[in-house]
């Protein structure tokens, strides 16, 4: 599936998927706790499809990042200070301002695969409601190829 994406889509897209290995849950164990990552229910082929979308996904993240690294450069921001507005606020708005347009920006991504919707809606795959809006645009209902 080839998709026009701006930036800032891209970005969410990759993190939704990312964020498909599991989900955490508490766990007790008489005075103790932890948290564990539950995997969430999926066949074989969603796994591979979710593997390379996050491949295809990657170089795009990767040139996003070194592009913001110079704009952070050329505006003077530390990155330890990124957050921090007030050691360069003029540098920080006019990095704000570029980073926005750079978000807006639309790409072509080519070599997307369509995910299952059935699968995430599975009982036992609590996928947030914020993941599956954000991977709308990959899921479909039929079999996926």
């Amino acid at each position: 599936m080839i998709l026009k994406l701006k930036i800032t889509e891209i970005i969410d897209l990759y993190n939704a998927l990312s964020s498909l290995d599991g989900y955490s849950k508490f766990i007790k164990r008489g005075e103790d706790e932890s948290v564990v990552t539950i995997p969430y229910v999926f066949t074989g082929k969603m796994r591979w499809n979710i593997a390379k979308n996050l491949g295809v996904l990657k170089p795009h993240i990767k040139d996003y990042t070194k592009v913001r690294d110079s704009l952070i450069k050329q505006y003077c921001l530390p990155e330890e200070t990124i957050i921090d507005a007030k050691t360069n606020p003029v540098g920080w708005k006019a990095f704000n301002q570029e980073n926005d347009k750079l978000g807006h920006e639309q790409i072509e991504v080519n070599g997307l695969l369509a995910l299952d919707i059935n699968e995430m809606l599975k009982d036992e795959n609590p996928v947030p409601a914020s993941i599956l809006n954000a991977l709308e645009i990959l899921l479909q209902e039929n079999e996926v190829v």
